[in-house]
């Protein structure tokens, strides 16, 4: 036995454990850049609250998705004097020019197989029937599910 250089004894597991070490900060750097999407799909929109929209506000929400209708059509929306809705539409389908009161609304979804979109559908109170043409074809159900519950606000600001 050399006692003139003597070695130092490493236990075997010690690389092992500063290589891991070294890994910890990239794991976690790699978690904080994932935890930065919210969980939100990158085609999803990030939530807007229409209960805390005025009637201006919750109209040009609805003519935003208008303008991306799945039919082809622009749709617009404008409030008349007794709470009724002005529904136009121009472009590739038919043309639309409606008024509906929306006191005594309901409002439904529905789906058109044959585009395919999602329709927003209003539903009148007194003789239970379904309003033709549907207030808006949507092409992303989360659109269409925005777009009845801008139409109920507007409907509870006008009560």
């Amino acid at each position: 036995m050399d006692h003139l250089s003597p070695r130092p004894v490493v236990p075997q597991g010690r690389p092992a454990v500063r290589r891991a070490g070294l890994a910890w900060p990239l794991i976690l750097a790699l978690c904080a850049l994932s935890a930065c999407t919210d969980g939100y799909p990158p085609t999803q929109r990030e939530p807007v609250e229409p209960q805390l929209m005025n009637t201006q506000q919750l109209i040009n929400a609805l003519n935003t998705m208008g303008r991306r209708a799945a039919d082809g059509n622009t749709w617009t929306y404008r409030m008349g004097p007794r709470c009724e809705l002005r529904v136009s539409s121009a472009g590739r389908a038919d043309a639309v020019n409606v008024v509906h009161p929306l006191s005594q609304a309901r409002f439904d979804l529905g789906y058109d197989k044959s585009l395919p979109a999602f329709e927003v559908r209003l539903q009148r109170q007194d003789d239970h029937t379904l309003a033709y043409p549907p207030l808006l074809k949507a092409t992303d159900w989360a659109d269409a599910v925005f777009a009845r519950s801008v139409l109920w606000h507007l409907q509870q600001d006008c009560a």
